[in-house]
């Protein structure tokens, strides 16, 4: 399953965008057992790339749901880095309008291919953040492929959201860490965002089961900065000294 959170970071000099989740996947499988079909979920044995960088670093997707099948992987294929021959979605005109027509498609094939109802629990969400012209932005699409930025005139702008199995411990979090620091949403700057941002991960983490790993990226005018690996390493390293040193302890 999935936790992924984006805050804008619109309160100091430059505006950014700050996207954080986690690496774990679950995989669906359906097996036949005599005149029944079984469903059995587990968790993926490799880490997932939920924070996908398009080649021309523009733009961030994080897809929540189904990520398995065919329809689902030929829509990250064509929004990010599609094959010689295919062409690339115009994520920039798309989001501008306020569609994703390729991602109602996407969620429709998924159903299909799932053979079920259409039912807006079971479908695939994202959260795009996106530096076109310099002006970094964060997105969510739903699954019928609308899209906000969180400044509809019919809603109250929304400066951070999260989505995926752990979202609601993610946003409980950042409600709750905001009033006790008396941090108004419009004056979140990008230190604020990542504290923020890996806080709420982390919250969701311990209380998700099915969510492991953080991943975050920082979006700013100039450029999309990955820091997934370093994390990972950082992580890794503390894990082995503390190991060594509980070794050490046992030392003949």
């Amino acid at each position: 399953m999935t936790t992924i959170i984006g805050i804008k970071a619109y309160g100091g000099k430059d505006h950014a965008v700050v996207m954080t989740g986690d690496f774990q996947a679950t995989l669906t499988r359906f097996e036949e057992g005599g005149e029944a079909i079984y469903k059995r979920q587990e968790k993926s044995p490799q880490p997932y790339q939920k924070l996908m960088v398009d080649k021309d670093r523009e733009l961030v997707l994080a897809i929540t749901g189904t990520v398995e099948t065919p329809a689902t992987n030929r829509f990250i294929r064509l929004a990010l880095n599609p094959d010689e021959g295919e062409s690339k979605i115009d994520l920039k005109k798309k989001l501008a309008s306020g569609y994703i027509p390729e991602f109602r498609a996407m969620n429709m094939g998924n159903c299909v291919f799932k053979n079920q109802y259409f039912e807006q629990k079971n479908q695939c969400e994202a959260m795009i953040g996106t530096r076109f012209d310099n002006e970094p932005r964060l997105f969510f699409v739903y699954p019928m492929g609308k899209t906000n930025d969180g400044t509809r005139k019919d809603m109250p702008e929304s400066f951070y959201l999260s989505k995926g199995s752990g979202s609601r411990y993610a946003m409980e979090f950042l409600d709750r860490e905001l009033d006790k620091k008396g941090i108004g949403v419009k004056s979140i700057n990008v230190n604020d965002a990542i504290e923020l941002a890996s806080q709420a991960l982390r919250e969701s983490i311990g209380t998700d089961i099915y969510s492991s790993g953080m991943n975050l990226v920082v979006i700013d005018p100039m450029e999309i900065h990955e820091f997934g690996e370093q994390i990972r390493k950082a992580s890794d390293d503390a894990v082995r000294k503390t190991i060594n040193g509980i070794k050490n302890q046992f030392k003949e």
